[in-house]
């Protein structure tokens, strides 16, 4: 929980206020305590969904805000810096080849020469690790792309 003390804008989490009142020895000061009805100027913030953010966006918290007597989180969406966009663009290629690879490796049994799969599926695998080993060479890696699922297999 974060309460906000209304006459001078600072913030507290639980612990602290906690901490910070310690020494008058408030009985029951537990998370049910309620704050605000022993001392009015603390008011508990309640926490609000935070927005999504696409591609190079990232979500701050703003403030917050009061809506029918009650403090609310406010979340704003804003552009990444270039450093930013760069670290997440590096993490997304990260992440996506992970994938990819691990795909590779749960597929690597097709083309062995003892695979019991029929020539038409061990054909269907290569092309369809052709298509993974390629995927990072494709416009819009890692972002706009879909990576399939392996060919159906009905009887091995």
């Amino acid at each position: 929980m974060e309460y906000l003390n209304t006459k001078t804008n600072e913030f507290y989490n639980f612990s602290e206020l906690k901490a910070k009142f310690d020494d008058l020895r408030v009985a029951g000061f537990t998370k049910n305590f309620t704050v605000k009805d022993w001392n009015p100027d603390f008011a508990q913030i309640m926490h609000e969904s935070v927005p999504c953010a696409g591609k190079h966006e990232k979500v701050i918290r703003d403030g917050n805000t009061l809506k029918e007597g009650i403090y609310y989180e406010k979340w704003k969406i804003v552009e990444m810096t270039d450093e930013e966009k760069e670290q997440a663009d590096e993490l997304a290629e990260i992440n996506q080849r992970d994938h990819r690879n691990s795909l590779l490796i749960d597929s690597d049994w097709s083309q062995l020469p003892d695979c019991p799969l029929t020539n038409e599926k061990v054909i269907e695998f290569r092309e369809y690790r052709k298509y993974l080993r390629d995927l990072p060479t494709k416009n819009g890696w890692p972002y706009t792309h879909q990576i399939p699922g392996p060919p159906k297999i009905s009887e091995v």
